[in-house]
């Protein structure tokens, strides 16, 4: 996992959170959830495929943490990827061609370039969260 990339206020203050549960000794469970999509959107459907998730399957994967979590552990919660390290270099200059590459779709918007993608595979694996509205890019809808 890198180092987040906390550019707006947002970001910064749930970092700042983060730090502050670590250091007050209270067991809590940390959550990084995705930007929030609209169903429908062409280009959320693409921010799926790298940073993003719908809220319905954000608000399952809390429920889980509730019920299911280790104090501890940061969980990033995000649709799932069809990306790995192997696509950085194409990611970061061509995101349309990585996108096509691995989805064999050519997406009706694409940004220019794509710097960093979120993956939830922890919250896959220990809470079994799965979810339920991937990118219809990926062929699961």
């Amino acid at each position: 996992m890198s180092t987040p990339d906390a550019t707006d206020a947002y970001s910064r203050s749930k970092m700042t959170c983060e730090v502050l549960l670590g250091a007050s000794g209270i067991e809590g469970v940390r959550l990084r959830l995705a930007r929030f999509v609209a169903p429908g959107d062409p280009g959320d459907d693409v921010r799926k495929l790298y940073r993003a998730i719908d809220p319905r399957d954000a608000a399952d994967a809390v429920v889980l943490a509730i019920d299911a979590a280790s104090p501890g552990p940061l969980y990033a919660i995000a649709a799932p990827t069809p990306f790995s390290t192997v696509d950085a270099a194409l990611l970061g200059r061509d995101a349309r061609a990585a996108i096509r590459a691995r989805t064999g779709r050519d997406p009706a918007w694409a940004p220019e370039r794509i710097g960093s993608v979120i993956v939830s595979e922890r919250a896959q694996r220990e809470l079994r969260w799965r979810c339920l509205y991937p990118s219809t890019l990926l062929g699961a809808n």
